[in-house]
């Protein structure tokens, strides 16, 4: 009986296969590293980016319930600070001095209780004046409120005489609370609240130092994020930069956004 003869792979076949099938395993291997590394970065900058929307979108909220010509910024090498007059209430008001000084005002549809905030007659305040403006919150405080019955007229009184020239009987009248201001702080920016306002706008080393009043908004910012304010054109520019920090490199996210101040 014939031998029968066994065929298989030799051993330099063997190897061949070996070496082949390692390199597409360390190919593979590196595909589904760079894939992985490729995603890891894209969902970082996402995130990065998102926490600088979610800033942004907080400052804008602020902005649309505040008097737009009250928003002013000041900078110097430590800090830059925006600051704005938040609206509490809003009325119109009705004149019933053509010239002069007057403790008491008549608001047509005010429901909300505005004691103790400040009183801006918007006629009276242009957006170029914004010390005025200030001066007029600081000193025109509401004393008393009293609804007059069966009418929309609320009488209100302030602490002191507001000044009327030139009001019609169209105008509105803010009732605004204490000042906020956003301020840029080395890499960080803050949110600050319940402080003394003064008629120039003061730096962040004049305000609060602790919570509630100051309050951590975002961090890891580069020097490049800013708040720019055209006077001009009443145009408010901010820009916010943060690093994203990857395996072995770092990028940078930038956004940026910008407001036209106009009182509606």
């Amino acid at each position: 009986m014939p031998a029968v003869k066994q065929k298989g792979f030799t051993l330099i076949e063997l190897i061949v296969v070996i070496v082949i099938t390692g390199i597409i395993a360390i190919a593979s291997t590196q595909f589904i590293v760079n894939t992985v590394k490729g995603f890891s970065a894209t969902s970082l900058r996402d995130k990065r980016a998102n926490t600088l929307r979610i800033t942004l979108a907080k400052i804008e909220h602020q902005l649309n319930n505040s008097i737009k010509s009250s928003v002013r910024v000041i900078k110097n090498k430590r800090s830059q600070c925006l600051e704005m007059l938040p609206i509490q209430a809003s009325a119109f008001y009705v004149n019933t001095l053509q010239n002069g000084s007057s403790k008491q005002i008549q608001a047509i549809g005010l429901t909300t209780d505005v004691t103790k905030t400040g009183a801006i007659i918007s006629s009276l305040n242009p957006a170029a004046n914004k010390e005025a403006l200030y001066r007029s919150a600081i000193n025109n405080q509401v004393d008393t409120q009293k609804k007059t019955p069966q009418s929309p007229v609320s009488q209100v009184e302030l602490t002191n005489p507001i000044t009327i020239q030139n009001a019609t009987n169209t105008s509105l009248v803010h009732f605004v609370s204490p000042a906020i201001s956003y301020c840029l702080e080395k890499d960080q920016l803050y949110r600050y609240t319940s402080y003394p306002m003064k008629e120039k706008q003061q730096h962040s080393t004049s305000l609060p130092r602790k919570e509630p009043h100051k309050v951590l908004l975002n961090q890891n910012l580069l020097p490049s994020a800013s708040f720019n304010l055209d006077e001009k054109s009443q145009l408010l520019k901010v820009s916010l930069t943060s690093n994203v920090d990857l395996a072995d490199s770092q990028e940078e996210v930038t956004l940026y956004q910008q407001w036209w101040l106009a009182d509606e």
